[in-house]
């Protein structure tokens, strides 16, 4: 479009709107610089010779010589166009243009060396290149082309047999059939609406004597604009101009139209299109060309649609496959003008698609683009412009343009610079002022193929009208004053709208900063086909977001002092990072980027993909991993805690992006995220920026985690081997284990410490080489599901029986005589110990921060843990044995050679044969073990 530098060549034709108006001259009619002399070996170019004046029946001139290559280029733009066509002569703009067209070519055929013109709304063009020895006769075509054209009744048909090959043509773009839709809808009075070529009934019945009334009437040189570039002398070409256009007929001027009115609410239309695929364009109501705002609303188009790295082609196209392809383009016009954005939809539902923009857009106007997003964006806006300018024809446009429009050729100049200048906050001030429901108008093309019943106009209106007053309601949003905080232990606490908790822990000492957001989820909300998905998700969103390359995260990082990693567990999924402290803020930002607007593109999936796979391969080749996994398959075998955290390579291997993609959106939304922050900040300031961040998050709930079967000990095997090529042979020996919330959970610490760890109840096991055991650990695992609790044992191959009946006798003196205080106190210290040296770093406190409050405990202080334990006493640890070690409810896993095996199946020689078990234990565990 010649009116406005960021929409595609293809279109110029299709939405063209600049138009003439008036130009005052500056410094009097004529501004040469430095005028040529016949003494001068060097003739000057560019600015230094740029030359306005009028002549005397109103037309325009700007004259700049050029004398890199003999050449000139002529434009005359006619401040006439189809938005200037009387009722009842629809069409006929465009075959003035062919007949303007014929008549240049007809009167220099033999001297120019390139002849074209063109139509928009608001103007008729003609242009040429010639060799500048033909500089007479170039003038003389175009004077006598525009104050005479040929419309005898051959020429006239000729003519409207170009218009209507125009039309055919242009029904078969795209991008120009949605370019008039868009203006159709967006405009309900002004003629802007109009079809630029008109229809074929329109044209059909256009008459030759009533197109050349039009012409005389309203083309004339009042409304007309010359612009002459290249090798040649002004003071001569000012001349020429004089005597081959002074005696042009001033003609009607600018010409009146009918004024649109002002937009209250926003518009949907819809209605039945050609071609294989719907497509959808929101199409704001924009300032026209004159507008200080143009250059953000440029930057605008480019960052929602222009080029692959686009906000709608990075959400519609690459993450969520809602479109096959997006653009967006600025139409700025004499009168008004349009932001249009426009998605070629895939077979998903139409308003999913709508969403989708509605909501980059709200985000937009909300946050703003990033600064690397402003630079890219920025470049394109300026690299198009530039564009225009290439060859000496379009450097001749681009004079045109400006000369027309602004009334100064210079004013491009302040143009540029205006969209060089550009910042972060002036382009999310445009976005909120232009980008608002109010100015909207949302168009959605059917083809035939899909006008099924839920596609029908007015269902489709309906459920449109539905989303952008949902996308109304809820952004962009302006942040609120943030909600008084709650205080336990020196940790802050705020409750955000969105639903996002934010905890900080200010700590004026700290030079870093360290940041933790988790979201309650993990394996437990994974089902068997989703298996390692959280992890697979947690690789994925620290890598890149939908403005950030993983090169550009990564560099980002770098120059913040900062790193970034996401996590996974069998409750959790989160990002933590750890950034200087001066630079906390933009690290924050970086993070919660990764949270919101992850890329999750087909490259980066199918990367860590593979990454994951060989982590998995490598797990399953650890006899230790593969008897955890074992015991727990069994332990957990209705409850998704049977999966590992990685998944499997069966599982994994059919983890598509869009399976992701869509369990990351229905799982882990903003409501139910927990923020921690840890450092010197201000715990104020921390929370207006998070509520900065989330202020456009719907405040709703997020979908809630699937019901997980309890575990069913009845059922559960008891005994399970697997023989594998191994030297040790690996045991697990263990129960179901207790909750987090759980009173014995501490209990059960204990025990598991006077066990193995500083206790060493167990330690005759390991005392000597000739023992049945070479290596011990007793663990509780806790989670917000109950865990298990499960001795971990490897040993020699011939002793596995052995090592387990010993590991049987020894829970069994356990449940009959308990334990010691002094078992006791040693395993409460070495555990308070243990304990607090692990949050000796910011990132530990923040973890154990974000978990406890993620996991159901938001009070949970850094040192209720060291309180409570030292307050366990031998009864509490006995009550929490005989309570989870049930024979009931063993689970036996074991990793063993086959040449090892004591029998055929493995199985037999690991039973608890009743009358052993009587001989070497007592009371509880013995009458348990009897009544098997």
């Amino acid at each position: 479009m010649r009116s406005v530098s960021v929409i595609p060549a293809l279109l110029l034709t299709a939405v063209c709107g600049a138009s003439c108006r008036p130009m005052s001259p500056k410094g009097g009619p004529d501004r040469v610089r430095a005028a040529p002399g016949s003494d001068q070996d060097v003739r000057p170019s560019g600015l230094e010779t740029r030359a306005a004046f009028s002549l005397p029946n109103g037309l325009h001139v700007l004259l700049e010589e050029n004398h890199a290559a003999p050449l000139m280029a002529l434009q005359l733009w006619l401040g006439v166009g189809a938005a200037d066509e009387p009722p009842g002569l629809e069409g006929a703009a465009n075959v003035v243009r062919h007949a303007l067209r014929r008549s240049v070519a007809a009167a220099g055929s033999r001297a120019l060396a390139r002849t074209g013109a063109w139509v928009s709304h608001d103007q008729t063009a003609l242009h040429l290149v010639v060799a500048s020895a033909f500089v007479d006769d170039g003038l003389r075509a175009l004077g006598g082309a525009a104050m005479a054209p040929s419309l005898t009744a051959p020429d006239f048909e000729a003519a409207r047999a170009a218009a209507r090959d125009d039309l055919r043509l242009s029904r078969g773009d795209p991008e120009r059939v949605a370019a008039a839709a868009a203006l159709a809808a967006a405009f309900t009075a002004h003629p802007y609406r109009r079809a630029l070529f008109g229809t074929d009934a329109q044209l059909a019945t256009l008459q030759g004597d009533a197109v050349r009334a039009f012409f005389e009437g309203a083309y004339g040189a009042g409304n007309a604009t010359l612009v002459i570039v290249g090798d040649f002398d002004s003071s001569v070409v000012r001349e020429r101009v004089t005597a081959v256009f002074g005696g042009w007929r001033r003609g009607a001027g600018r010409l009146t139209r009918v004024a649109e009115p002002a937009q209250q609410s926003f518009r949907v239309v819809a209605a039945g299109v050609e071609g294989g695929a719907a497509e959808l364009s929101l199409v704001w109501r924009t300032p026209d060309f004159l507008s200080g705002d143009r250059a953000a609303l440029q930057v605008l188009a480019a960052l929602l649609g222009r080029g692959s790295r686009s906000r709608f082609d990075a959400e519609l196209v690459r993450n969520r496959q809602l479109a096959a392809e997006t653009s967006a383009f600025l139409f700025a016009a004499r009168d008004s003008g349009l932001l249009v954005s426009r998605a070629v939809l895939g077979p998903g539902p139409i308003e999913d698609a709508a969403r989708a923009m509605l909501d980059e857009v709200s985000r937009l106007a909300t946050d703003g683009p990033t600064s690397e997003e402003l630079r890219r964006a920025r470049m394109l806006a300026e690299a198009e412009e530039v564009a225009q300018k290439a060859g000496l024809d379009g450097y001749a446009g681009r004079l045109a343009l400006y000369a027309t429009l602004a009334g100064d050729a210079e004013a491009e100049a302040a143009h540029r610079k205006r969209l060089h200048e550009l910042d972060v906050q002036q382009v999310k001030r445009a976005a909120a002022r232009y980008l608002r429901s109010s100015a909207l108008t949302v168009v959605v093309g059917i083809p035939p193929g899909q006008a099924r019943a839920e596609n029908k106009e007015a269902a489709l209106t309906a459920r449109l009208r539905a989303v952008v007053t949902a996308a109304d309601a809820r952004g962009p949003a302006k942040p609120s004053k943030v909600s008084p905080p709650s205080l336990v232990r020196d940790v802050v606490t705020y409750a955000l709208p969105s639903g996002v908790r934010v905890l900080i822990f200010a700590d004026d000492g700290a030079d870093e900063v360290a940041v933790r957001a988790v979201w309650s989820g993990g394996v437990r909300v994974e089902d068997s086909r989703l298996a390692g998905a959280t992890s697979l998700l947690a690789r994925l969103l620290a890598r890149a977001t939908k403005t950030r390359s993983s090169e550009q995260l990564t560099a980002e990082l770098a120059d913040l002092g900062g790193r970034m990693e996401g996590f996974a567990g069998l409750d959790v999924l989160g990002v933590r990072g750890e950034f200087l402290a001066a630079s906390w803020e933009r690290g924050l930002d970086l993070l919660v980027d990764c949270l919101r607007n992850p890329r999750f593109s087909e490259d980066d999936v199918e990367q860590d993909r593979r990454v994951l796979l060989d982590a998995i391969r490598l797990r399953d080749e650890d006899p230790g991993a593969v008897a955890t996994r074992l015991f727990d398959d069994n332990l957990f075998a209705r409850h998704p805690y049977h999966q590992d955290v990685l998944g499997s390579v069966d599982s994994v291997a059919t983890l598509t992006r869009r399976r992701l993609l869509d369990f990351f959106r229905a799982q882990y939304q903003p409501r139910g995220l927990t923020l921690v922050v840890v450092g010197a900040v201000d715990p104020g300031r921390v929370a207006e920026r998070v509520q900065a961040l989330f202020a456009d998050a719907p405040a709703t709930e997020s979908v809630s985690a699937p019901a997980s079967a309890a575990v069913a000990a009845s059922a559960l095997p008891r005994e399970v081997v697997r023989f594998a090529e191994v030297g040790l042979a690996r045991i697990v020996l263990g129960y179901p284990g207790v909750s987090l919330r759980d009173p014995d959970r501490l209990a059960l610490d204990v025990l598991a410490e006077v066990l193995t760890g500083a206790g060493r109840r167990l330690s005759v096991l390991l005392r000597s080489r000739r023992g049945p055991i070479d290596q011990l650990v007793a663990r509780s695992l806790v989670a917000v599901e109950p865990g298990r609790f499960s001795l971990h044992a490897t040993v020699r191959p011939e002793q596995v029986e052995a090592a387990v009946a010993a590991l049987r006798v020894e829970l069994g003196r356990i449940l009959e005589a308990g334990v010691t205080l002094d078992e006791v106190v040693a395993a409460r210290r070495s555990l308070i110990g243990k304990r607090a040296l692990a949050l000796e770093r910011r990132g530990a406190v923040a973890s154990a921060l974000a978990f406890g409050a993620a996991l159901g405990d938001p009070a949970r202080s850094l040192r209720r843990d060291s309180d409570e334990l030292a307050a366990i006493l031998p009864e509490d640890v006995l009550r929490a044995a005989r309570r989870i070690i049930d024979p009931k409810r063993e689970v036996l896993a074991v990793i063993r050679p086959r040449a090892s095996a004591g029998s055929s199946t493995g199985r037999a020689s690991l039973q608890r044969p009743s009358t052993q078990v009587a001989a070497a234990d007592a009371g509880h565990f013995s009458a348990a073990a009897r009544a098997q």
